[in-house]
């Protein structure tokens, strides 16, 4: 018999010792960053409004936020005449920080509040909203 230790058989799926991981050692140590979940309602309302939706339009296939396709939508249905729709497109929304600094250099202009006020008046109009008060 001999005094020395056997070695370890290296070859398939056994790879020399000084080669293999410490215990406690990651393979990957920066690996795959986790996902940042969102920690408040209105992250979690911008992440899907602001999330990609393909479809076809008009015989072409038009890629949008999922927020834009529903703006659109309710466009559509207010132009057809949902009293609804019409005050969904001119209620002031909430933006994204993005859309905010987009927008913020842009001001409105006499024409563009007078066309906001016919609207409303044609909103209201429609509705049969007398503006008083009913007991």
């Amino acid at each position: 018999m001999s005094d020395e230790k056997e070695k370890p058989k290296v070859g398939y799926k056994n790879p020399p010792i000084e080669t293999r991981f410490q215990p406690g050692q990651s393979g990957n140590p920066s690996g795959r960053k986790k996902k940042k979940l969102p920690t408040t309602m209105e992250e979690a309302r911008l992440a899907v409004l602001f999330k990609p939706i393909s479809f076809i339009k008009g015989g072409k296939r038009v890629t949008m936020s999922r927020g834009e396709a529903v703006y659109e939508k309710a466009v559509v249905q207010a132009l057809n005449g949902d009293v609804s729709a019409m005050k969904l497109c001119i209620t002031p929304a909430k933006c994204s920080p993005k859309a905010e600094a987009r927008t913020a250099d842009l001001e409105m202009t006499e024409s563009d509040e007078a066309i906001i006020e016919r609207f409303k008046a044609e909103l209201l109009a429609s509705s049969g909203y007398d503006g008083g008060c009913h007991d």
